[in-house]
């Protein structure tokens, strides 16, 4: 579990599954997250929770985000221990958007990967288009590195992909 001054983050449970639900049925929350599934029902969440705390998708940990007792979105580290890296993500509920709760969430998560499991670096990829999470990366000190160009088909069209890294050397110089 990891603290910060507003927010808990703990490993996602099943129980977890209803909010997830939730707030991933909503088209505001989705429109900048990598296609789901459709429908995207409650049984498939709470088999995807369980699969993942299995290990079924590799390394890594997805954290709840937690105002007080109120779930408001998920952090994720997929690491390749391997290359000592890890792709940060993350989506926050609609209501919660614009606090700083992703910047918060963040740069706890990114102190627990160098810290903890010992990171080179950490690195993100986002749908171009999403201003808002571009300016929480960069926030996070993220270094902007490129434009995969219509790389994703997302609601019929392609859209472009920007990515960014971190490297535990500029981190420890911040």
């Amino acid at each position: 579990m990891l603290q910060t001054a507003r927010l808990t983050l703990r490993e996602i449970e099943v129980s977890d599954a209803p909010t997830v639900h939730l707030h991933l049925n909503d088209p505001a929350v989705t429109a900048d997250l990598l296609p789901l599934p459709q429908p995207y029902t409650l049984e498939f969440v709470q088999e995807w929770i369980a699969d993942l705390r299995a290990g079924k998708f590799g390394d890594g940990i997805m954290f709840t985000i937690l105002c007080g007792e109120t779930f408001i979105g998920t952090m994720y580290l997929h690491v390749d221990q391997q290359h000592r890296h890890a792709e940060i993500g993350y989506w926050l509920g609609k209501a919660y958007w614009g606090q700083g709760y992703a910047t918060e969430a963040g740069r706890e998560v990114i102190r627990y990967g160098f810290e903890k499991l010992y990171l080179r670096r950490i690195y993100a990829y986002y749908f171009a288009r999403n201003r808002g999470s571009c300016r929480v990366l960069e926030k996070l000190d993220l270094k902007y590195e490129g434009t995969q160009r219509q790389d994703i088909m997302k609601d019929g069209e392609f859209v472009d992909i920007g990515f960014c890294g971190l490297l535990r050397s500029e981190w420890e110089h911040v």
